[in-house]
């Protein structure tokens, strides 16, 4: 299971209402995937992941981390996505 409440550095911070930045990251690195080799590995830029851990409009980027990570998007991201893993946001949406 993921660390959902020790920061690792002072600068993280929950992502998406749900788990820290840092325990994402550790968890895909665990799995063998680090976010940057991920990103590249599915064909996107070294920090287009990265930046999916910031950002609710990611939805594409949402959905590699979560499937690696094999947790739904509203686990990952509760502020972003509803119980049916639909984006909350409009924009998102869109």
């Amino acid at each position: 299971m993921l660390n959902e409440t020790a920061p690792h550095p002072s600068t993280d911070r929950l992502v998406g209402g749900g788990l820290f930045h840092s325990a994402i990251i550790a968890a895909l690195k665990q799995r063998g995937a680090p976010i940057t080799h991920l990103s590249e590995r599915m064909g996107l830029g070294r920090t287009t992941l990265q930046a999916a851990l910031y950002q609710p409009y990611y939805v594409a980027g949402h959905r590699i981390i979560a499937a690696t990570l094999g947790m739904s998007l509203h686990q990952l991201f509760p502020a972003w996505y509803g119980p049916d893993n639909q984006p909350l946001l409009e924009k998102a949406a869109s």
